[in-house]
């Protein structure tokens, strides 16, 4: 298993770890551990989406690279509407998404 991480390239290790973040992210909003109205959630989703971007430098993919720009964009705006809350004191804190035990 090492062996295969050693001889992956950076590109690829990176496109992974985005992969990891998609999953990730998904799967702690199923298991509801991130509340979709938060911060988390779409920050996770505009870093894997910058991760397999990222990765298509190496190979690149058309149809790929135009989903990760559409993902980047709908997180861009989804982060900047938060931010906006925030600012206008609709949310006591935009981060305030992970639940409380």
């Amino acid at each position: 298993m090492l062996n295969i991480l050693l001889e992956m390239s950076v590109y690829e290790l990176v496109g992974f770890m985005g992969v990891a973040f998609y999953l990730g992210s998904y799967a702690a909003l199923q298991l509801q551990l991130l509340d979709c109205k938060g911060m988390i959630y779409p920050l996770y989703n505009f870093l894997a989406a910058s991760c397999v971007l990222f990765s298509l430098s190496e190979s690149f993919n058309m149809s790929s690279a135009i989903i990760q720009i559409s993902w980047i964009a709908i997180s861009t705006v989804g982060i900047a509407r938060l931010l906006i809350k925030r600012l206008n004191g609709n949310q006591m804190n935009a981060f305030d998404d992970l639940p409380t035990q």
